[in-house]
């Protein structure tokens, strides 16, 4: 299993569901640092420490690896005792009138 570091801007995050396999999982959706598209799954959310946990719109930095049951290429498995989450949250883009 290759892992590697990587920088995420959260964009958003699905309420926690019950699951047989790891408890409560939420899925979550973001940007690398480089653009690339992201899902992390499954994210332990509501299990892991307060300082680990993120919004949507912060960066955070994390150890992932590629997912071996889902094939799609964005799909990553996530360390999650590896978060590490930046203290500023961006502002939301503003709406366009279109």
């Amino acid at each position: 299993m290759d892992s590697r570091l990587e920088r995420v801007l959260i964009l958003c995050k699905t309420y926690p569901s019950p699951s047989a396999r790891y408890v409560e999982t939420s899925c979550v959706a973001g940007i690398s640092y480089a653009g690339e598209l992201m899902r992390l799954y499954p994210v332990l959310f509501r299990y892991i420490q307060d300082e680990q946990q993120f919004k949507k719109w912060q960066w955070v930095t994390a150890r992932i690896y590629k997912s071996n049951t889902d094939n799609r290429p964005e799909s990553y498995k996530v360390f999650v005792d590896t978060i590490s989450c930046d203290p500023d949250i961006l502002s939301r883009p503003k709406k366009s009138g279109i």
